[in-house]
């Protein structure tokens, strides 16, 4: 078990840095965080961090490791201490958009749980949940009833774990196992309810100070002298010291009914002289007073108003569910004497010296850069509040709401009518911006995802140490000032609180102070390391700082962070430490690529002959070819040659090299196969001079031969590049009748014989032995469970995998937790399988279809917006059912739901906003044009680019498909047959089929085919930011001799815009609107067109 003292407030990690000068976007772990997600695995530990430090993502990390190391479990479960529905559904967003492969089921109040009273019910709510976010009151009463065993869970998350203490819910489900308990101090006793340990940073002790800022505490000191009394608050008064209950409604009935249940009631209000009329006037009287003590008497005024005025509009709409009709009818004719058509404006004659001093200070720190909230104890204290400074005038710069606990329908009362005036998106706007002033209850102490402030002010006294704590928490930003509002004549409880903090800091961080010592230590060490050659040497205290500067220098995508060290720390405080980094095996794996670099570039072994074994000189006479000297040409075997080689390197380079990143691997295909060596591969073999560029000529041609005195025969070095790759398309095609096949001996011949320097390997003799190596390298490790995640991916597919740790390596993204490898490399291979794949399938096209064709239409099928397509329509349907409860008539109804999850949404990632944002507009952009989609990629006889453009799909929704593609022909054994038949599965090679199968398709971009009507076409690109916030919205101008053909503005991306201004002006032209002058790079518009044909004047 993992706990967690926080809220959700700690998932906003990147408002930690967000005034930094760097923008941190992405949430990667922090170095403590992982420390404390490392000391979790280990034992149950209750993780003390400070408020913003990030402790929810370190519960994300531990929820994700359980669901991937027990997936037989039934169920993990997160607790929130509070039963609030808004803080309670953030959290659930949170972890359903972090982790959208799994399950998630939220059980809150709003629920009505206490009518879940048969165990097919929650067997029902329960069935398929992997991960379960409700309360600890829910889940005690589930353990109380039996619907529910700890044993079923295999993990228990406890969010605001200092709660564990008395008989708090919590603890209470703790007392089920088998803890020993002693009567000690509270930490202690907290440690033994929950039989953990409290942990706090301390092996990266300095990286988590940077992130914590204390902020500056300030007493503000005010005289509550008396004002002015209420005049509706007396009436209300006089009406709850009057009230006849004999006139009661309930009174009544239950005193004429004969049913038993009735007269014990009957008895019951008798006994305690109360009804639930008497008991709504009781508690509206209870917060109006409270509000005149606190506020002043216009907000009791202004309060009683408002509920009263509500309650009338309401009542024959929605009524209260506390009270019957004839009940409602009754409360509604003793309200009659509460009206007030003239409610005074804030004084200083009504209004508190409290509320004053807060006005005061207020005025004085407004500002544009100032964010606040204010804590108070009560709602309808906040209502009020809201209230009094929206109306203030001198206060017009501060921008308040209110924001309280979500109760269900069920609770609510005529003193909670004020609820229904607070903005529900208030919340949203306050963390963009338009709102800079909150006024919370203790609902904003333990929680909710809002952004770091710099002014936090406690209109109402904390009620204890941890209230304190988690409201000064809110104030995050560096130079934040805490201010707590004390009267003048009572003493403050600030510096007990302060004082009992840093008696607890010190118990859980002893740690820290042991480091401390240790860090006084001057520690010496002659340890280095020279270069004999060169006389370069390191010391180990420039180790560090080199490492850091080689890192910073490596390869990196671009979009993602630099690559930096992690150092992992084993050892105890005071003993020997060891230390071991991250990239120490890619240390090792960027020596020896360059070692594996300098040796490719030695001299490579010239050949005097080229003997390719050919059965058919015909295909040997058109590689050897150039276009436009005969029938056939070199082009068609070069697009089916450069595949295969392409093929070839891509296996060789990946199982040769198992420790290499992708972007080396990239690099390291580029220098193995690029033109330069394939050109000189061409020059040595002297095969230059057999090549054909010059077409035969009848006229000139004579049986007499003459000495010819001409220059040497020029011929490009891509053309001489191009020349190998068409032989090797030779030793494709020209195979008798067999089958073709890639991974054919002929073809390693041939590469043998153009770059004998590479030690060429079949396909599936390499798969083989880094099939081989991984087996012996997990012999002894645990297995990877069979998990519903694997489950679906593999349903999707129409393949399971032997092995399921290439799966789980194929779904498994570089930001995912240390430890995992990730789907990089299996995506550099997969995308070789899919090209050599769909290559084949257009190169034995019946259409026999030119090397243009080919490329054109293998461009559209094989891009990162096609593959997104499909990895977002492949999905599974997972039932989900829903529990609702009448609120009248208290029956239980069962309702089954289906959720959708796409294939790339079982990929394993580390929570990211800027991730979470994009998904989600990439799936309503999805949703909007899918049908389109469909029925152009099905039916349609233009390519839908500008649809697939419109998606502007993530990387990541494509780089999955590829990813996965290499796991299945790793897992098969290099067998692109496997992989050929789980791409028709899930889609392309339907698609492939139509491309190789209909000829009519255009599949040329708008863009490219209006450039072939006009090379001198001017593309003006523009980019803007609706708001100032939103995301990039891109134009596009097309220009020809400075005048505009066409535009188009608001396209998602660039390609989008381009495009779409393309097929405007295509539109035009097919319209006769727009004629391209045939004889200038200019153009002439209808309107000018006629004028030209005109009669002379």
């Amino acid at each position: 078990m993992a706990y967690v003292r926080g809220g959700e407030n700690d998932l906003a990690q990147d408002s930690n840095t967000s005034f930094e000068s760097t923008e941190r976007t992405a949430l990667d772990p922090r170095s403590y965080q992982i420390e404390m997600f490392e000391a979790s695995m280990k034992e149950n530990i209750i993780v003390a961090m400070a408020t913003g430090s990030g402790k929810t993502l370190v519960a994300r990390l531990r929820i994700e490791a359980e669901l991937q190391r027990t997936p037989s479990k039934a169920r993990v479960l997160c607790t929130h201490s509070l039963d609030d529905a808004t803080l309670m559904s953030k959290q659930h967003r949170f972890f359903c958009t972090q982790m959208p492969s799994y399950s998630f089921r939220l059980i809150t109040g709003m629920d009505n749980v206490q009518f879940w009273s048969t165990q097919k019910v929650w067997d029902s709510a329960l069935a398929g949940q992997q991960v379960v976010v409700s309360t600890p009151e829910v889940l005690r009463a589930a353990l109380e009833h039996g619907f529910v065993s700890l044993g079923d869970i295999s993990l228990l998350v406890f969010d605001e774990a200092h709660h564990c203490m008395k008989n708090h819910p919590t603890n209470l489900i703790m007392k089920q196992c088998p803890v020993a308990r002693n009567n000690i101090e509270a930490m202690q006793e907290l440690e033994q309810n929950l039989n953990a340990v409290c942990r706090s940073p301390t092996l990266n002790l300095e990286d988590y100070e940077s992130f914590v800022h204390m902020p500056q505490l300030l007493p503000l000191s005010f005289d509550q002298s008396p004002t002015q009394c209420s005049r509706l608050l007396s009436v209300l008064r006089e009406l709850v010291d009057g009230y006849n209950i004999f006139t009661d409604p309930l009174y009544i009935r239950l005193s004429q009914s004969t049913s038993l249940q009735d007269k014990v009631r009957f008895d019951e209000i008798l006994q305690k002289n109360k009804t639930p009329i008497l008991g709504e006037l009781k508690r509206l009287l209870n917060q109006a007073t409270h509000l005149e003590e606190q506020i002043g008497a216009w907000a009791a005024d202004n309060y009683i108003t408002t509920c009263v005025s509500t309650f009338r509009t309401m009542h024959h709409i929605q009524p209260l569910i506390t009270l019957r009709n004839q009940e409602s009818m009754h409360l509604l004719a003793l309200l009659s004497s509460i009206h007030n058509p003239s409610l005074q404006n804030p004084t200083g004659n009504n209004i508190s010296g409290k509320c004053l001093a807060l006005i005061s200070y207020l005025a004085e720190n407004r500002g544009t850069d100032k964010t606040c909230i204010v804590f108070v104890e009560r709602r309808a204290t906040a209502w009020a509040l809201r209230e009094l400074i929206a109306c203030w005038d001198p206060l017009s710069a501060w921008k308040p709401f209110a924001l309280v606990g979500v109760s269900s329908r069920e609770g609510q009362g005529l003193a909670d009518l004020v609820d229904q005036q607070m903005p529900s998106a208030a919340l949203e706007d306050f963390r963009e911006g338009s709102l800079n002033l909150c006024i919370a209850t203790s609902v904003l102490e333990e929680g909710i995802d809002v952004q770091a402030c710099n002014l936090v002010i406690c209109f109402d006294d904390s009620q204890n140490v941890k209230s304190f704590i988690q409201r000064r928490g809110r104030a995050r930003r560096p130079g934040s000032k805490y201010v707590i509002l004390q009267d003048s004549t009572s003493g403050a409880r600030t510096s007990m609180y302060q004082a009992l903090e840093d008696q607890m800091t010190a118990a859980y961080a002893d740690v820290d102070r042991q480091i401390n010592e240790l860090e006084g230590i001057d520690e010496v060490c002659t340890l280095h390391y020279e270069v004999p050659s060169t006389g370069a040497y390191l010391t180990i205290d420039q180790a560090r700082a080199h490492l850091a500067h080689f890192c910073n220098l490596l390869p990196h995508r671009e979009g993602r962070s630099t690559p930096a060290p992690i150092y992992i720390m084993n050892g105890i405080p005071g003993k020997e430490f060891e230390s071991r980094d991250k990239y120490n095996s890619s240390l090792q794996r960027t020596t020896s690529f360059l070692r594996f670099e300098e040796s490719m570039m030695q001299q490579i072994a010239r050949s005097s002959a080229c003997d390719l074994n050919t059965h058919d000189e015909a295909v040997l006479s058109s590689a050897l070819t150039a276009p436009g000297v005969a029938q056939t040409d070199y082009q068609r075997l070069e697009f089916i040659g450069d595949s295969l080689l392409k093929y070839w390197a891509t296996i060789h380079m990946f199982c040769l090299h198992p420790d290499m990143p992708e972007n080396l691997l990239t690099n390291a295909c580029h220098r193995l196969v690029n033109n330069a060596r394939l050109q000189q591969a061409t020059r040595d073999l002297g095969l230059d001079a057999y090549f054909s560029n010059t077409p035969f000529s009848a006229r000139k041609w004579s049986l007499e031969q003459k000495p010819e005195f001409r220059e040497p025969r020029v011929i490009s070095s891509k053309t001489l590049a191009d020349i190998i790759e068409a032989l090797i398309g030779v030793a494709y095609a020209d195979f008798e009748h067999a089958p073709l096949n890639p991974n054919s001996q002929r073809i390693q011949r041939a590469l043998g014989l153009f770059l004998p320097s590479i030690p060429w390997r079949s396909p599936s003799t390499l798969i083989g032995k880094l099939k081989t190596r991984a087996e012996a390298e997990l012999a002894g490790c645990l297995s990877i469970p069979n998990n519903d995640q694997f489950t679906s991916v593999e349903n999707i597919l129409g393949y399971s995998f032997t092995n399921k740790a290439t799966l789980l390596t194929a779904l498994t993204h570089s930001t995912a937790q240390v430890g995992l490898e990730t789907y990089e490399r299996l995506e550099f291979l997969g995308d070789a399988i899919i090209d050599i794949i769909v290559k084949q399938r257009l190169w034995h096209s019946p259409l026999e279809l030119s090397e243009g064709q080919m490329t054109a239409r293998h461009a559209s099928l094989v891009n990162k917006d096609i593959f997104a397509y499909i990895t977002t329509k492949l999905a599974v349907e997972k039932e989900i059912n829903e529990v609702n409860v009448d609120p009248h008539t208290k029956q239980v109804h069962l309702a089954e739901k289906r959720r959708r999850i796409c294939l790339h949404d079982f990929m394993l990632k580390l929570p990211d906003r800027e991730f979470m944002e994009r998904r989600e507009r990439f799936m309503q952009r999805f949703e909007q044009i899918q049908e389109r989609l469909d029925h152009e990629l099905s039916t349609g006889q233009q390519f839908p680019w500008t649809e697939l453009y419109h998606l502007n799909a993530p990387k990541w929704c494509s780089d999955i498909l590829e990813s996965i593609v290499g796991a299945v022909y790793i897992d098969s054994g290099a067998s692109l047959e496997t992989c050929e038949v789980v791409l028709a599965r899930i889609g392309l090679m339907e698609l492939v089929s139509r491309a190789a199968g209909e000829r009519d398709i255009i599949y040329l971009q708008p863009l490219t085919r209006l450039r072939m009507l006009s090379p001198y076409l001017e593309v003006q690109d523009s980019k803007r930011r609706e708001g100032g916030e939103g995301p990039l919205l891109f134009d596009c101008r097309l220009l020809l001799e400075k005048k505009e053909l066409g535009s188009f503005a608001g396209a998602s991306c660039k390609p989008e815009a381009q495009n779409m201004a393309a097929e405007i002006v295509l539109e035009k032209i097919a319209f006769g609107e727009i004629t391209l002058a045939k004889n200038t790079s200019g153009v002439v518009k209808k309107d000018d067109q006629d004028q030209d044909d005109g009669d002379p004047a």
